[in-house]
């Protein structure tokens, strides 16, 4: 099996966490807007209201649908075709974690109300520093030759 697949799952994760970290950010900064809305006038800064919040919050389901998707696809595919037991269980842990997300993910377009995502998004980021790892270490494991 190439070791390629491991970098592309890992620069996959890598984007869902960079995007999630992006939209957390926002969405957080649009619900402090709210108190401070004066200064940041004040000072030139825009955020975004805090109306947009589930929006944006639907917006960040959605774009960081496909990367879960890919990921889980890719990782089905790693347990299928690896020989290694250990790369195996890993992929099939980080398949575990992706599709936890994905099911977050479709409960947050179900309402983006209740799964604010300055609060869930950090399942997103923990999520796809998991699968980095994971295929960091999977990179370098070599089946044994006994």
């Amino acid at each position: 099996m190439s070791r390629k697949i491991f970098v592309i799952i890992a620069a996959l994760a890598f984007l869902m966490c960079l995007i999630s970290m992006y939209f957390g950010a926002s969405i957080y900064n649009a619900n402090d807007n709210i108190h401070v809305q004066h200064l940041n006038e004040m000072d030139r800064l825009s955020y975004y209201d805090a109306e947009q919040v589930p929006a944006l919050t639907k917006m960040a389901a959605i774009i960081t649908m496909p990367f879960l998707l890919g990921i889980i696809v890719l990782e089905v595919y790693v347990v299928m075709k690896t020989k290694i037991a250990p790369v195996k269980r890993i992929a099939l842990s980080l398949t575990g974690i992706a599709l936890t997300v994905l099911i977050i993910a479709v409960m947050t377009l179900a309402s983006p109300l209740s799964f604010d995502f300055s609060h869930w998004g950090f399942v997103w980021i923990f999520a796809g520093l998991f699968t980095i790892a994971g295929n960091g270490v999977s990179v370098f494991m070599k089946p044994k030759n006994i």
